[in-house]
């Protein structure tokens, strides 16, 4: 008879038939042996339309990188096997929530209920904790955490994202520089970032070694690029509460310090974002008529973006519509920066004998070092609405499930960029409307959402 197996992390296909000899007698249905046999087949089938589901047919170079394909192609044992039982209940909540057929969904938080069982076994052998299979399945907890919300509060997702970094920390940056390790990489570093950013701490990620040891056998994307940049915030913004700790001059100092950095951040982008348009010799994306207005359920709202930016592929859309929200952070914070520094000259100015005695922050005697103007990098919220403009394209149908999910890193950059400034309530009312469509697209950790940089693993 032929069964379904899972791949070999070699082959091209996430499937393959494989000929299995029929056995010298009948082999029962009742047998335990068939049984084994048919619920391996049933998982496996599962877990092949789980994936069907997650990517749009144009987006064949993400697939090739994204870690979900992983849950069909990594070994399994089959039985009690956390990747197993991990895949099953992602696989199951997400068909079972599309068919309303609540046998799957209870499957699902059964499988969730056991794997988390068997990961923390897994994480306490120190042979399995290094296994391929044991970070995808921890990164299949996460998402299934994210579309689920089995503990109704997005604390489950936060300790999972912990426990993700804490693990490829433990695995060793030469575990991630090639194959599936640097897939799986790469799907937790974005909102293994933004977790850091809402802890307001540092990160392994920042280290040089980690920088640029997971591609020393591959070339960096542009997403990847511009993710370096991104993953310089969390070592900025723990620094500026400090300030309130700090005397004038020594304020002055650490300013000087953020907003130099801030600059260098801003000039990889600017080098990004012209690479990224040489490279595409055709429109990154154009505009048309949009056709979703997440307030629409409010009497007499008009849209507050009535285009919306169609982009020429999907791995384009996700470069720029990060590079974007970056951005909005990045200008949004040197904004801060600015109006600070301006407060301590204007102290220096009433008190210019105290200033004669902090050299440091001087460019000449009596007067403070000038900071360099920020031009078009006042206007952080052009960066914020070009976001605003793109998640249209994300939560098209067939963009799948991976489309809606992968947009919501950037929202949340940019709900933080916006919310610290007046006179920006309607854009993070239209930003936090979004998310609840991408909610209602089955993410259900989005009804607990509470802006602090986070989003889910892809």
């Amino acid at each position: 008879m032929t069964v379904l197996s899972r791949a070999s992390p070699s082959s091209s296909s996430p499937s393959v038939m494989l000929d299995v000899q029929e056995p010298t007698g009948p082999l029962p249905e009742t047998s335990a042996a068939f049984a084994m046999i048919q619920g391996h087949a049933n998982h496996h089938n599962l877990i092949q339309a789980f994936l069907s589901k997650c990517f749009p047919s144009g987006w064949a170079s993400r697939v090739n990188c994204s870690w979900l394909p992983l849950l069909s192609e990594l070994p399994t044992t089959m039985k009690s096997d956390p990747l197993e039982l991990s895949s099953i209940a992602l696989a199951a909540s997400v068909i079972g929530r599309e068919h309303q057929d609540f046998s799957l969904i209870s499957l699902g938080l059964k499988c969730y209920t056991q794997g988390l069982s068997q990961m923390r076994k897994a994480l306490r052998h120190p042979i399995l904790m290094k296994e391929d299979s044991t970070l995808a399945a921890c990164m299949a907890l996460n998402l299934y955490e994210t579309l689920e919300c089995p503990s109704k509060g997005s604390g489950g997702y936060f300790s999972h994202c912990h426990g993700l970094l804490a693990l490829i920390q433990a695995r060793g940056v030469e575990q991630h520089s090639s194959g599936a390790g640097h897939r799986l990489f790469l799907g937790i570093r974005v909102p293994g970032i933004l977790y850091v950013l809402s802890q307001s701490a540092s990160t392994i990620l920042l280290d040089p070694l980690w920088m640029e040891g997971p591609w020393k056998e591959l070339p960096k994307t542009h997403l990847d690029r511009v993710t370096d940049c991104l993953v310089a915030a969390p070592g900025i913004l723990e620094r500026v509460p400090l300030l309130r700790y700090l005397n004038p001059h020594q304020q002055a100092e650490l300013i000087l310090e953020l907003v130099d950095e801030c600059w260098q951040v801003d000039k990889k982008l600017d080098k990004f974002d012209i690479e990224i348009r040489i490279a595409n010799l055709s429109p990154l994306y154009t505009t048309v008529s949009s056709r979703i207005n997440p307030l629409a359920d409010q009497d007499g709202c008009i849209s507050m973006f009535p285009l919306a930016f169609c982009f020429s592929e999907p791995v384009i859309a996700s470069a720029l519509t990060l590079l974007w929200a970056t951005r909005s952070m990045l200008w949004s914070g040197l904004g801060s920066l600015y109006k600070h520094y301006e407060l301590l000259k204007g102290y220096y100015s009433l008190n210019p004998e105290l200033l004669a005695e902090h050299t440091s922050i001087c460019e000449h005697p009596g007067s403070m070092i000038c900071l360099p103007v920020l031009e078009h990098r006042e206007d952080y919220v052009s960066m914020a609405h070009n976001v605003c403009q793109s998640i249209e394209y994300f939560l098209q149908d067939e963009m799948g499930m991976i489309g809606a999910l992968s947009v919501t890193p950037a929202i949340g950059l940019v709900i933080d960029a916006l919310k610290n400034w007046p006179n920006h309530s309607e854009e993070i009312q239209w930003l936090h409307a979004s998310l609840g469509l991408i909610g209602s697209k089955g993410a259900r950790v989005l009804d607990y959402y509470k802006p602090q940089n986070s989003a889910p693993n892809i």
